[in-house]
């Protein structure tokens, strides 16, 4: 149960830190010193890197301990406080090995974001925010072990992966943002009719 929280909660943890750091930063930089705002962005940098290299490493931990026999395919862990429902999780091979693809995928992702983001930092912050918080709801959608779960982190991931759609802040962005937004929401609303 604590690799699955870890997986699905750390990201999230990690962004709410990152941006109250972000912000706390910001405002004791009353003269916009660029030294400071570099070591400011540095330091964001490394927060990602650290936040995703955590859920590679807790991923990784997950295949090898559903490989070695710790998890069987039956076992569901729930937390029932949340929702009407609770949430459900559930480790399989499937699940696991989605969650390893994810995780690799969102550290390779951080590493090269550093050069592609070294001359557009003005909404950086946010959009590391919400880039982690995309990352615990996709761990969430993958290790979901039933219907409502799955479509409750899928809303989530949703709502925001649109903030990197409308990212730039551009008129064209924010048009292309809604339309990705009314796609997921349509998308979402199909998937939820039951015959």
């Amino acid at each position: 149960m604590f690799q699955i929280a870890s997986l699905i909660f750390s990201p999230v943890i990690a962004a709410l830190i990152l941006y109250i750091f972000y912000l706390y930063a910001s405002k004791r930089d009353l003269n916009h010193n660029i030294n400071i705002y570099n070591n400011i962005y540095h330091i964001l940098d490394n927060i990602i890197l650290l936040s995703t290299g955590i859920s590679l490493l807790f991923s990784i931990l997950l295949c090898f301990s559903w490989i070695a026999g710790y998890f069987t395919n039956d076992e569901i862990f729930q937390i029932k406080s949340i929702f009407i429902t609770g949430l459900s999780f559930q480790i399989t091979g499937f699940r696991a090995v989605y969650s390893f693809i994810a995780s690799f995928m969102w550290f390779f992702t951080a590493l090269f974001s550093r050069e592609y983001f070294q001359h557009e930092r003005k909404y950086i912050a946010s959009y590391y925010a919400f880039y982690l918080i995309t990352l615990g709801a996709t761990q969430g959608l993958f290790l979901s072990a039933d219907f409502m779960t799955a479509f409750i982190f899928f809303e989530i991931l949703s709502l925001t992966s649109f903030t990197w759609v409308v990212h730039e802040r551009t008129q064209e962005a924010i048009h292309a943002g809604y339309v990705y937004l009314f796609t997921a929401i349509i998308g979402g609303l199909i998937w939820n009719i039951r015959p």
